[in-house]
């Protein structure tokens, strides 16, 4: 079969048919691209509520900017048409992370806005178990949507504790809050104490390793304390 490209109309149409075969491929990646945007964005958006494709489309704009400029070169167009190329695919490129970075702050931004639909506050992996009262438990939540992570100093020193002690996993208190479906998304507040530590954990980047955002504790550890002596 003999196909050329001849007509603007025949250039659309590969550009086109090019555009899906590329991004049905990127596809196939989306788990590795959703880890690697997983550890940007809001602090407190795990993997559970993130927004899906972002990933896929911002390389699927690359490698078709990639495969223009390579087009332009082979047909000795001006330099100005493969600058404003190469610079139209990175900010188009820009603009589909800032929207991933938007959307999720918009799915968090539930928080503070709605009441949740569910709370609870049980052992990752063992019995350990919070009987609330309706005030307990509102102040539970109020610390927990308030929360705000610790300097790059704590950062650190959290994190070399988190990554030594494997039992930290399995032995935290998780607290779980669900909040009604907005902007398309649900979103689940999961925030995770261990000791005198406070965390979210976010999910595992493309090196298996688990992304946590440690915070600065504002009444939680106390609060959780008085209803584990009860």
């Amino acid at each position: 079969m003999n196909i050329r490209i001849k007509t603007k109309r025949d250039w659309v149409i590969a550009f086109i048919f090019a555009l899906l075969i590329i991004y049905g491929i990127t596809t196939r990646f989306s788990y590795r691209l959703q880890s690697l945007l997983l550890e940007y964005g809001n602090s407190k958006l795990t993997n559970m509520n993130q927004p899906r494709g972002y990933g896929s489309l911002i390389i699927t704009v690359l490698i078709m900017t990639l495969i223009i400029e390579i087009l332009l070169i082979a047909y000795h167009k001006s330099i100005k048409i493969k600058i404003f190329t190469l610079l139209a695919g990175i900010l188009f490129s820009g603009l589909l992370f800032a929207g991933y970075l938007l959307n999720c702050n918009l799915i968090v931004s539930v928080i503070g806005n709605e009441e949740p639909i569910s709370v609870s506050a049980n052992g990752w992996g063992t019995d350990i178990h919070l009987n609330m009262n309706k005030e307990q438990q509102d102040k539970l939540v109020s610390y927990c949507e308030t929360l705000e992570p610790v300097s790059t100093g704590q950062e650190k020193k959290f994190e070399s504790t988190f990554y030594a002690d494997g039992n930290i996993t399995g032995n935290s208190l998780l607290i779980w809050m669900t909040y009604p479906k907005k902007y398309g998304h649900n979103f689940d507040l999961m925030v995770c104490v261990y000791d005198n530590m406070i965390f979210v954990r976010k999910g595992y980047n493309n090196s298996n390793k688990e992304i946590v955002t440690f915070y600065k504790d504002n009444g939680l550890l106390s609060l959780i304390n008085q209803m584990k002596e009860k």
